[in-house]
């Protein structure tokens, strides 16, 4: 499979989960690691928290339940919630798992 059929097929996922990407509901759905970010997200004073559920939801379509889950939850236990340190340890995984 080349790189741009695995970009349209990325692509068609994330488009036929659009609409269930914005519930909360899913967004917890990935584990206690995502329960664990959302509670201490707001006290935290973490901002643009649907858009980073959001993302997080897009990223375990595409990665997989289980590594988010991880990342959301190690990012919580860091008192972490920045879009950066999500895609970070994302990427380690993916690439750490080859």
């Amino acid at each position: 499979m080349s790189w741009a059929d695995r970009e349209r097929e990325i692509t068609a996922q994330a488009e036929t989960t659009r609409e269930q990407i914005t519930s909360p509901i899913a967004f917890v759905g990935l584990g206690p690691g995502a329960g664990r970010w959302l509670k201490e997200a707001g006290p935290a004073g973490a901002t643009r928290i649907r858009a980073k559920m959001a993302r997080a939801v897009e990223l375990a379509v595409i990665l997989g339940v289980a590594k988010v889950d991880e990342a959301l939850g190690l990012a919580a236990a860091a008192g972490r919630f920045g879009d950066a340190l999500l895609r970070g340890h994302l990427i380690w995984r993916v690439c750490g798992s080859r």
